[in-house]
């Protein structure tokens, strides 16, 4: 049997495992390419197939990662900028440990403290 080349919402849906709904949000975004033919639209299956493809995740984590952990090896960056991020510290926290009068040591410079 021979397979369509040009699929329409519904094909296309049963394709790839999807619903219609969400290929109509991918329409209306620009995310999948698509010929509009008044308003009808139509797939190219090739074109479908390379935009899919463009999708798949790479890199999946190798390593089982802790809460609040960053796995780097999920960025497509260079190992020399990888390297320099994760010299970074990242924190929620504030500047320093507040004094024992309980005002950060923020506020006791811009003259806030009583």
């Amino acid at each position: 049997m021979i397979e369509k080349r040009y699929l329409d919402v519904d094909e296309l849906s049963k394709y790839l495992g999807i619903s219609k709904w969400l290929i109509y949000k991918f329409i209306k975004n620009r995310e999948v390419p698509f010929i509009p033919f008044g308003r009808l639209v139509r797939f190219d299956r090739m074109a479908i197939d390379k935009w899919a493809e463009k999708r798949s995740v790479r890199g999946y984590p190798r390593r089982n990662t802790r809460p609040g952990e960053i796995d780097y090896s999920l960025f497509d960056m260079p190992e020399d900028v990888l390297a320099e991020i994760r010299k970074m510290e990242f924190t929620d926290e504030p500047d320093g440990p507040p004094d024992l009068d309980g005002q950060a040591p923020d506020e006791k410079r811009a003259g806030l403290a009583q």
